[in-house]
């Protein structure tokens, strides 16, 4: 990973669960090969004893921007 950027954020507050869901531009390296990937997340934070923590999180590629489907 080189650098990723937040494109969108949204924050549900439930009690001591929050939800955040999102866009993410992502740069990386593949196989040697600089590249480029959009991603849709959703993660899941708990108020623990001490501190927030995160409980899960679950992303899936979106295509990128100007493509089929956006």
């Amino acid at each position: 990973y080189h650098a990723l950027q937040a494109i969108r954020r949204d924050f549900r507050v439930w009690n001591d669960v929050v939800l955040v869901n999102g866009d993410l531009r992502i740069d990386v390296s593949v196989q040697g090969r600089r590249k480029t990937v959009y991603s849709r997340y959703l993660q899941v934070w708990r108020r623990g004893p001490q501190d927030w923590q995160m409980a899960s999180w679950q992303s899936t590629p979106l295509p990128a921007p100007g493509q089929a489907g956006t």
